[in-house]
């Protein structure tokens, strides 16, 4: 991590838009060639949530580096489409299915009332370890018996960043429906982000629809 020079897709991400011309690019480096075509070259400048700085940046793990950079772009993008705001991010967060932490890390800079769960001891280990996290709320815990102990109503934002595996079984996906669903707030918010196999399941368990091309649906 230390000296990393970000390659093309770590600034402007993986190709997610065909022009006319049959030419694949991200969303951000088409809204820079096209200013004038939907959201415009403004995305490129929209708010920027805290980061750690470069020093601490490259004591994060390769892996929670991974994490942690996918999760200021997802998180400033819902920001920005204003599919949640400020207040989900500084209010009472559930991050469930963690993993090393990398998005835990992100939302620590944000809110002080937040728990990372993940049922792989080595990823809640490693978050641990990072010294970016308060070891006491990073929980090593089956995620779903953890949220029926958890009282209704009471998160103002559930993140499940890679929900599952890939191409996630249904009944997974039914039972984070139940739970999120019963703990997250009448006004709070749930994001999910994974594959797309997963994410076509995701949008069929919640009853919502929206491009069957995206990755991130918040509810």
């Amino acid at each position: 991590m230390a000296g990393k020079i970000p390659i093309f897709t770590e600034w402007f991400g993986k190709p997610k838009i065909v022009t006319d011309e049959g030419v694949a690019m991200s969303e951000e480096f088409y809204f820079m060639k096209f200013p004038n075509n939907g959201i415009g070259l403004k995305y490129l400048f929209r708010e920027r949530l805290p980061r750690l700085n470069i020093l601490k940046q490259s004591k994060l793990t390769d892996y929670q580096f991974i994490e942690y950079k996918a999760a200021l772009q997802i998180l400033e993008k819902a920001l920005y489409l204003s599919r949640i705001e400020k207040r989900h991010l500084t209010g009472k967060i559930l991050d469930f299915g963690c993993g090393a932490g990398g998005s835990s890390i992100v939302l620590k800079l944000l809110s002080e009332d937040i728990i990372a769960i993940d049922i792989n001891l080595n990823d809640i280990n490693t978050l641990k370890n990072s010294g970016f996290f308060p070891e006491e709320r990073a929980l090593n815990i089956d995620g779903f018996y953890y949220m029926t102990q958890q009282p209704e109503e009471s998160y103002d934002l559930v993140l499940a960043i890679n929900l599952g595996e890939l191409n996630t079984e249904r009944r997974f996906i039914e039972e984070f429906y139940r739970e999120s669903m019963r703990v997250v707030k009448p006004d709070g918010k749930i994001l999910i982000h994974s594959d797309l196999l997963t994410m076509d399941k995701v949008r069929d368990v919640f009853g919502v629809e929206e491009r069957p091309s995206t990755r991130t649906l918040v509810i």
